[in-house]
């Protein structure tokens, strides 16, 4: 049964940003006022049948994604993942930009794309809106890592529990707010409400040298990290990030993990026909070797091939929104 997020969308996308390693711009939108909302669920001529032939009943294969995803989004950028689709699926493909995710939900959920590249929460919150959606594949690392953790470390005497975050300073890094927001935010309450990411404790850096250099000269007494890592491997094993954690001199211990969260999937809209979407997700599983510009485009910057995946896969980035929504169920 769909969940009715209308009320709640500028909740959702208006607190931050989600970031992932590319620190797309495309995401970074998110931050703008959500002023359209989303169907609650595909409408009924597109749910039935028109004819035996799906390729008939599509016409044009309408491929979305919002402008800036990638570092090339070039008229030939795109005209690559309209011919390399066409070929695979035998019909005429045309890529849509559109300027924020909302746009592309809504356009999604109405039918009117059938196939779109998201963040893991602009997915999930259209999956829970109108269950219209099914995620075929994500990107993954060079080093096969198909996700991210956050961590939430400090000084152990100076920051020794949650309760006691709005009492010193708190590094993050200025580009990225996934770490100190989305995976945060419901976890960590300040002032009696959930932490939004823009309270007075929040220190912005540039890098992480300049965090870490900072926390070792007592600048701030915690920091939040965001870091590669695998379903299975949740301890991002290697990350030079974490070694903030055992170099700082300072006796810092690990005050949170968050769950895991991967990285945004390619999703198609569900009364999709079964052929097609198995020809799509036969396409992503090689394209990062069959057409390196095309899986460029669609990767959001991360360069590992794309693995099978689908709902299941983002139950925790729908649990977060939940869990949002409800603890804020009285805000105005």
């Amino acid at each position: 049964m769909a969940l009715n997020l209308k009320p709640f969308l500028g909740l959702i996308f208006g607190l931050s940003s989600i970031v992932f390693f590319g620190f797309s711009p495309a995401i970074a939108q998110d931050n703008l006022t959500i002023a359209s909302t989303l169907k609650a669920a595909l409408p009924e001529d597109l749910i039935k049948s028109k004819s035996g032939n799906w390729r008939d009943e599509i016409g044009t294969f309408k491929i979305g994604l919002v402008r800036g995803w990638s570092s090339d989004m070039s008229g030939s950028a795109l005209a690559r993942v309209e011919n390399i689709f066409s070929k695979s699926l035998g019909t005429p493909v045309k890529v849509v930009l559109f300027e924020r995710f909302v746009s592309l939900m809504d356009a999604q959920a109405e039918g009117r794309v059938d196939l779109a590249a998201y963040s893991a929460r602009a997915f999930s919150t259209l999956q829970l809106m109108c269950e219209c959606v099914d995620a075929l594949a994500s990107p993954t690392t060079v080093s096969g890592n198909t996700g991210q953790i956050a961590v939430l470390a400090g000084d152990s005497l100076a920051l020794p529990n949650l309760a006691d975050i709005g009492r010193s300073k708190l590094g993050r890094l200025a580009l990225s707010n996934i770490a100190s927001t989305d995976m945060l935010r419901g976890v960590t309450v300040f002032n009696r409400r959930p932490a939004n990411g823009n309270e007075p404790f929040w220190v912005d850096y540039s890098d992480y040298s300049s965090l870490s250099k900072a926390y070792e000269a007592n600048e701030i007494d915690g920091f939040v990290i965001s870091a590669a890592a695998t379903f299975v491997d949740r301890a991002a094993a290697g990350a030079d990030e974490l070694k903030l954690i055992e170099n700082s001199g300072r006796p810092t211990s690990i005050l949170w993990r968050s769950p895991f969260w991967p990285y945004g999937p390619v999703a198609v809209r569900s009364n999709l026909a079964a052929e097609a979407k198995a020809n799509i997700l036969a396409l992503l599983e090689q394209i990062d070797v069959t057409a390196p510009l095309v899986h460029s485009t669609l990767s959001e910057g991360l360069v590992g091939p794309f693995r099978k995946t689908d709902m299941a896969g983002y139950a925790n980035v729908s649990a977060s929104i939940r869990n949002l929504v409800s603890q804020n169920a009285t805000w105005r």
